[in-house]
């Protein structure tokens, strides 16, 4: 099983590959990649922020391999000679208790969307905050909200 990593591996046609090649005939192979889109509000909305300050930014999805949406990764696996493939949505609820919270997670350096925030001027990174505040609290006060984070789980048998 490999986790949200397909879409950053350099070469995702061959690591599905080695992936089957290192699977006993009859095993699972598996992964799980964060849905492009609004699908996804928990990282949508921190690019909605970032192109409503500098429309040239690229969203992740943009880059390398689009495996954040069923066609694609189901194409992954089929690409690698996986049968019986099944990909499935699973979409969770994140619950914060104030914008803070939300905004934490982009200063960690884990993940294109901190990584992206890290990499801004002082400057720059207040508008893009300020902006997701305005996105996501529109002009309601600071307190309790929820977002929904959207994956795709992907399984395919090695025949």
């Amino acid at each position: 099983m490999a986790l949200l990593i397909v879409k950053f591996t350099l070469d995702a046609p061959k690591a599905g590959n080695e992936m089957r090649r290192v699977t006993k005939s009859g095993g699972v192979v598996a992964t799980t990649m964060w849905a492009g889109g609004r699908a996804n509000e928990l990282n949508h909305c921190m690019w909605d922020a970032a192109l409503a300050i500098d429309p040239t930014v690229k969203r992740p999805a943009e880059r390398r391999g689009l495996y954040g949406f069923a066609e694609a990764i189901s194409d992954l696996w089929n690409s690698a000679g996986l049968t019986d493939i099944e990909v499935t949505g699973l979409t969770v609820s994140r619950q914060l208790s104030l914008f803070d919270e939300l905004w934490q997670c982009n200063l960690t350096g884990e993940g294109p969307e901190s990584a992206y925030v890290l990499g801004l001027t002082a400057d720059h990174r207040e508008a893009v905050k300020q902006r997701l505040r305005q996105n996501v609290l529109r002009v309601g006060a600071d307190g309790p909200f929820t977002l929904k984070a959207k994956s795709w789980a992907v399984r395919g048998l090695v025949p």
